[in-house]
């Protein structure tokens, strides 16, 4: 399949800064600032493009363990309170918080290049970080990612003018303990030639993009896939109650492919769209999707909003414009009641209609607080009776129960 992989994983890291701002107060577009100047930190060093575009990949995912992390009932402290902390402060959840990403990595084939600079992007240079390494054992490229992370969350960048008396005065203040005296004096020279406008919203990341060749590669089917289970397990961290919900889709959703015949990278693309369906989730609050409970009519209103959020968060994503579609049409109907859009049945292809359908039997059969486990025959009398209110597709049904039906 061919795609430029550091499209999606903006998309991704756009979705990630939603769950960091809920944990942490983090600004909008955080990783792709944070990549940015990696990136631009790196061609100071001089490292090559090849291994900038993997960098830039590394930077904007260095928090990918976030959803994993509130799973687990961590609840990390403040960039601030981790920049006063001595060594023995550091928690335990910190080091798994970098393991965890770190390991997330290890499915892109780029991984060998960028090996341990998510896993060691917390390290001070005086050894005071959560792994105790000093810069000369810490990777440079984990040190880039670091001074990047550290400036965005200290300073407003995404704004119109940037002070550099305030910054140089905290360098200085930093030098030798969190960062070495070459890689300040690389940000000192760097800052005052950047143009405040690439770092806001709106810009980033179209400099980030223009900052890197745009190369479309071919990629095994099997890669695309690894992606795109990483990607899903992300995103149905965010609940605890929806564990499985986005993996189980694009499992389902490449095996009704298979068995309607189609052909192998159209059912790769069923599994990608399946994992990336609920993206948009990521930007409600956790509290909401955790309500042990039915939602109340304002609470349902705002998670409706996740549909529209994940054609927001993919659409950039251009060279995949039939998964953007399939995933963010999974509650339209075919009647027009559906959302985000109100799409009728001439407006949706056979294959949008497909997810659409997965969801709603994939919904059906999961468990939720406020009830239990549907067979699967009577999942099927529920979506056939959908069919006859003129909502969902009835072949698309019809083979749903027929692929099913012993699992």
């Amino acid at each position: 399949m061919q795609i430029h992989f550091n499209d999606l994983l903006y998309a991704l890291s756009l979705a990630l800064d939603y769950v960091e701002s809920e944990l942490t107060g983090v600004k909008p577009f955080h990783a792709e600032r944070v990549a940015y100047i990696t990136v631009l930190l790196g061609r100071a060093y001089g490292l090559a493009d090849s291994v900038l575009l993997s960098l830039a990949a590394a930077a904007v995912l260095h928090d990918n363990s976030l959803t994993e992390c509130i799973s687990l009932r961590w609840q990390p402290r403040s960039e601030q309170s981790l920049m006063n902390a001595r060594p023995k402060d550091f928690p335990a959840a910190l080091r798994s918080h970098c393991f965890i990403g770190e390991k997330n990595l290890q499915v892109f084939s780029f991984y060998p290049s960028i090996r341990n600079a998510v896993l060691y992007h917390h390290e001070n240079a005086d050894g005071s970080g959560p792994f105790h390494l000093h810069s000369a054992d810490t990777p440079l490229l984990a040190q880039l990612i670091h001074m990047a992370h550290l400036l965005d969350e200290h300073f407003i960048l995404n704004q119109a003018t940037i002070e550099m008396p305030p910054i140089n005065s905290w360098l200085r203040r930093h030098t030798d303990h969190f960062f070495t005296r070459d890689l300040a004096a690389a940000i000192s020279s760097l800052f005052p030639t950047l143009s405040p406008e690439d770092l806001t919203d709106i810009n980033i990341r179209q400099q980030l993009q223009k900052l890197l060749p745009h190369s479309i590669h071919e990629y095994p089917l099997t890669e695309i896939q690894n992606v795109a289970v990483l990607f899903a397990h992300i995103i149905d961290y965010k609940s605890h109650l929806t564990c499985t919900h986005s993996a189980d889709i694009a499992q389902k959703a490449e095996q009704l492919g298979h068995y309607l015949k189609q052909d192998p990278e159209t059912c790769t693309k069923f599994y990608l769209a399946g994992a990336l369906h609920d993206i948009g989730k990521l930007t409600i609050a956790r509290t909401i999707l955790e309500k042990p409970d039915r939602l109340t009519k304002k609470e349902y209103t705002i998670v409706k909003r996740h549909a529209l959020a994940s054609w927001q968060i993919l659409k950039p994503i251009t060279e995949l414009p039939d998964v953007v579609e399939w995933a963010a049409f999974h509650h339209e109907k075919l009647n027009g009641t559906g959302y985000p859009f109100g799409k009728n049945a001439a407006q949706l292809s056979v294959n949008a209609r497909l997810l659409c359908c997965i969801d709603i039997y994939q919904a059906l059969i999961e468990a939720r607080p406020y009830k239990k486990v549907m067979p699967h025959n009577q999942v099927i009398r529920m979506m056939r009776a959908m069919v006859r209110n003129g909502e969902i597709d009835g072949p698309l049904t019809e083979a749903i129960n027929k692929c099913f039906l012993h699992q």
